[in-house]
């Protein structure tokens, strides 16, 4: 084979997705995988779910084992039966406590519910600091692009007034002044390198990576028109926001806390059932008394009812924490409903901006290339060529602003409607 053919072949393999640089997807991918916030509300999760099959076992039947051994040498009942041994095994089910066992395995399975909203609310935020990091490496990088085009635009100016200084067409000052503004350029570049390195870090700190790690993305400031309505916002709101989710399920706990502390005011209903084998020596194969052989079963009925208004006070806490549930529910609507209203506005005002931020950059485009043609016929100053230039960065600039501020507030409006990290339908 020869060396033109392995090059055709090495040119066909796919290169990793590290050398083509990672998509936002495959951001929050790596971030979701390796979060310590995350990791803990998924251990959370699997916590409540397994004290939430604890509690399902409380409601069946319970079987234990006891031997025991006594020393008697006075005892009246067993006159010359110094030595006592016992072994027993025991049945143990509850059949009523006042609902008390199946509302605490309710509770139980509700608690797990919100353990797992909670994961649904930090995995949500985490897409949304992602996303957000991504965004902004991408503005910082073009603007970072656009302050080397500045600088560019500035060192050819500089260099056309050089010339036109030695030939004596332009004063010293106007030369000065194109050395300011290419300074002022160098320096802008720095800034705006050292921007584009300290959002690197910290899409790198989500991720996991280190903070220095040479990470490269792929992806742009694109801008679709956002055509979804208000009431449809709402609606997505109200329907997907884990936070609405938990605080329904804290409701429904709080009321299922009421049954529960209600629960000592009814009697209990409990069956036992054992077997005992006792007798005078450590196998219990002997009893002269009587029988070695014991079994009985037995419902036992009790009822605790005065207990110096104890557990009134215990129920009327619980009757005031469900209503501040509720109403807490309400007011949550409330507050999130007004995330998604800024979200929603700001959607809004950054395609207004973007409207008009392309607009100037035709008008600065146009009235940069006039005053450069103007300054090198020697009709304009070097100051109205600088200006334009300055116009046209700025321009820029401000486009880019506004779509960085489309895309935040597209994906803010997603975040809040609780939908964010879904693929599109």
């Amino acid at each position: 084979m020869n060396k033109i053919s392995l090059l055709l072949i090495l040119s066909l393999l796919p290169v990793s997705s590290y050398a083509q640089g990672l998509t936002i997807d495959e951001c929050v991918t790596r971030a979701l995988q390796g979060d310590p916030g995350l990791s803990a509300a998924r251990a959370e999760s699997e916590s409540r779910n397994g004290l939430y099959a604890a509690a399902k076992k409380d409601i069946y039947p319970s079987l234990s084992a006891r031997y025991g051994y006594t020393y008697q040498p006075d005892s009246l009942a067993t006159p010359g039966i110094d030595n006592y041994y016992a072994y027993s095994v025991i049945l143990e089910q509850p059949l009523y406590h006042g609902k008390a066992l199946v509302t605490a395995v309710d509770m139980n399975h509700l608690a797990q519910v919100t353990a797992d909203h909670q994961l649904s609310r930090t995995r949500n935020d985490l897409i949304l600091e992602v996303h957000t990091a991504f965004y902004n490496l991408l503005k910082a990088g073009e603007l970072e692009n656009e302050a080397a085009l500045s600088l560019k635009r500035l060192e050819s100016h500089l260099k056309d007034a050089k010339a036109f200084h030695e030939v004596g067409l332009i004063p010293k000052n106007d030369l000065l002044l194109s050395e300011l503004e290419l300074a002022q350029g160098e320096q802008n570049l720095l800034l705006a390198r050292s921007r584009t390195s300290l959002a690197r870090s910290t899409l790198n700190l989500l991720m996991r990576q280190p903070v220095d790690f040479a990470l490269e993305i792929q992806g742009s400031l694109d801008y679709q028109p956002y055509r979804a309505s208000w009431q449809e916002t709402v609606e997505r709101l109200k329907t997907n926001r884990p936070e609405l989710a938990e605080a329904d399920t804290s409701a429904r706990m709080a009321e299922l806390k009421v049954i529960l502390e209600k629960a000592p005011y009814l009697p209990s209903l409990d069956l036992n059932a054992s077997y005992t084998r006792q007798g005078d020596d450590p196998a219990a194969s002997d009893y002269p008394p009587g029988s070695e052989e014991v079994k009985q079963a037995q419902i036992i009925a009790s009822w605790n009812f005065w207990s110096w208004g104890q557990q009134k006070d215990k129920t009327a806490s619980a009757m005031l924490q469900a209503e501040k549930a509720r109403s807490g529910k309400e007011k949550l609507l409330d507050h999130l409903v007004l995330q998604a209203r800024d979200a929603f506005l700001n959607i809004q005002l950054a395609e207004e901006n973007i409207r008009v931020t392309r607009k100037a950059i035709e008008q600065a485009e146009e009235n940069f290339r006039i005053n450069t043609a103007r300054y090198q016929a020697q009709l304009g100053t070097s100051t109205e060529l600088l200006d334009s230039e300055t116009l046209l960065t700025r321009a820029r600039t401000n486009n880019f602003n506004a779509l960085f501020d489309f895309q935040i507030a597209l994906v803010r409006l997603k975040w809040s409607e609780g939908t964010i990290g879904r693929k599109e339908d």
